[in-house]
């Protein structure tokens, strides 16, 4: 049985993006600063490799200039191209009088904004 080894240069060939560049996740040291920093670069590695940016402060209002500009500049991954809902109603099965109206997606496209690749979910 012969081994394959695969080899190349990374991107070429591909329409895959590369892979991100994270930190290095700092060793344990016992204190609680140092839980702190571990923690902190955990979280970071995984918005990294999720393709999130850390979330901004809150520091403008919703509609204002700079929240437009937050928008404009939004790097994120996948971007939502359309969305339908529907109504529907949730009883609750011993007192059909409780109940609540909630929209449930019924189908969902999204594109993700590396590859220009499109997906749709449907109900």
């Amino acid at each position: 049985m012969a081994t394959e080894f695969l080899t190349g240069t990374q991107n070429l060939g591909t329409e895959q993006p590369g892979s991100p560049s994270v930190q290095s996740i700092p060793s344990l040291d016992g204190t609680q600063q140092g839980m702190t920093d571990t923690v902190n670069a955990l979280v970071n590695t995984v918005r990294a490799l999720a393709g999130h940016q850390p979330a901004p402060n809150n520091k403008s209002q919703p509609g204002t200039k700079n929240d437009q500009q937050k928008k404009k500049n939004n790097r994120a991954r996948f971007s939502e191209l359309s969305r339908t809902t529907q109504t529907v109603k949730i009883s609750n099965p011993d007192d059909p009088t409780q109940f609540v109206m909630v929209k449930q997606i019924t189908k969902l496209v999204m594109q993700d904004n590396v590859t220009k690749e499109t997906w749709e979910w449907t109900l």
